[in-house]
């Protein structure tokens, strides 16, 4: 009886023991929770998903090229890859280590060939997309951040909505005194331009890109926010492109549209269309008023549509409207590649930039 009573006693003791057990792991495994969650934050993105992200992000990738300028003024320093490799010419207005950096690909754009695996050996925290939020795109992040189990983040920008941009990425990157300096600097030369053509007769203006010239970039397309706030873009088309190419015309067409001014993409077309007679009776050409767009690093009018059309509204001024502006271009050009890219330009650097002899 006495043995009985003991074997049960000892059973009963077991039972409490592997309890305790249990109960100290589970609680062990609820604060283990507890502190991952409280390493983590919830952050919101412009298309109002809510995101689990570390509260210290250290490490980033950029979706495409538009999003790889727009995060080169705020965390160049945080990049673990390219969206896209740059030029030998490229290169040369970057730090060494930033410009070799692993190409990863892009999301949205040019050839879309986002590489996961080259993403996932990066270890970075979020993915961020930037600019203007495409169809279907919240399906797509959350797949992604499904599939790879990386964040994939959405923050849209255009010219109406910097503040907004940048606001976000103050708060995501713990950069709000830059986002700040940024926002600052972005809505003074927006406000001075607004006031500035109250005063004048916009130019009329034609942006023609490609070798040849005939691919226009029109009125309501996305690529032309930069000329139609300080200009007239005389190409009014039924169907614009949102696309890099912009719409395909003929001569006959933009002798139509006969622009006093036209800005070219290209440097080919830009060298020898004074030598084509089929040009000389548009009134730009005949006139002179042709410009090449500055393209280095990259193309101020939005190639990709990116932030650095905000010094595409100045450049844009300074050709049309040269005898009115109270700035420097030279100045502002030196100004904002310090401000965005790093870069310290020098004096031939400039005019390098600017196309001067």
């Amino acid at each position: 009886m006495k043995q009985k009573f003991l074997a049960l006693f000892l059973f009963l003791i077991s039972i409490s023991i592997v309890g305790c057990k249990n109960a100290t792991n589970l609680q062990n495994t609820t604060q283990i929770d507890n502190e991952i969650k409280n390493d983590n934050r919830i952050f919101i993105d412009s298309l109002g998903r809510e995101i689990s992200l570390p509260k210290n992000i250290t490490k980033i990738a950029a979706s495409g090229a538009l999003s790889q300028i727009v995060l080169l003024s705020i965390a160049q320093d945080k990049f673990v890859g390219l969206a896209n490799s740059f030029t030998d010419e490229e290169k040369q207005y970057f730090n060494e280590d930033f410009a070799n950096l692993p190409v990863i690909g892009q999301l949205y754009g040019g050839k879309g060939d986002l590489n996961l695996e080259n993403l996932l050996v990066t270890g970075t925290d979020v993915v961020i997309d930037i600019g203007e939020p495409k169809s279907g795109i919240s399906e797509d992040l959350d797949r992604l951040t499904e599939q790879t189990g990386i964040p994939f983040i959405h923050i849209t920008l255009t010219l109406d909505t910097i503040d907004h941009c940048y606001n976000k990425l103050g708060e995501l990157l713990n950069r709000e005194q830059r986002a700040n300096e940024i926002i600052n600097y972005c809505n003074e030369t927006l406000s001075y331009a607004k006031e500035f053509v109250k005063k004048v007769d916009k130019k009329n203006v034609a942006y023609c890109i490609g070798k040849k010239g005939l691919n226009v970039i029109a009125e309501k397309s996305y690529f032309s926010e930069v000329i139609n706030l300080v200009a007239n873009n005389v190409i009014k088309i039924n169907e614009p492109s949102n696309k890099g190419l912009g719409n395909e015309i003929d001569i006959e067409q933009l002798l139509i549209f006969n622009p006093d001014y036209i800005v070219f993409e290209d440097k080919t077309i830009y060298d020898n269309v004074k030598n084509y007679t089929e040009w000389s009776d548009i009134n730009a050409i005949k006139n002179k008023n042709y410009y090449l767009v500055p393209s280095l690093p990259y193309n101020v009018l939005g190639f990709p549509p990116s932030i650095q059309k905000i010094l595409g509204i100045k450049w844009l001024m300074s050709i049309l409207y040269n005898d009115n502006i109270d700035f420097d271009i030279k100045k502002e050009f030196i100004y904002f590649y310090n401000l965005f890219y790093n870069i310290q330009l020098k004096d031939e650097d400039v005019k390098r930039i600017l196309n001067i002899e």
